[in-house]
């Protein structure tokens, strides 16, 4: 017996974080952006008991007035 595929619906977000940096605290940009996208993972899967996956793809960072 042939089961049909379960319907989905992919959608996609383009989210923008501005976060307080203090270079003296001993993190990189690159470590708090990684630190920030697995708690926005956590936090989404949360969300929805429906939610089959979540990814995420960091396309920019970038220090300002640093």
């Amino acid at each position: 017996m042939e089961f049909a595929p379960e319907p989905f619906i992919k959608v996609r977000y383009v989210i923008d974080c501005e976060l307080a940096y203090d270079s003296f605290k001993g993190h990189t940009p690159d470590e708090i952006a990684d630190k920030l996208e697995e708690e926005i993972l956590d936090v989404v899967s949360e969300l929805r008991s429906e939610l089959l996956s979540v990814a995420i793809t960091t396309t920019g960072l970038e220090t300002i007035n640093v």
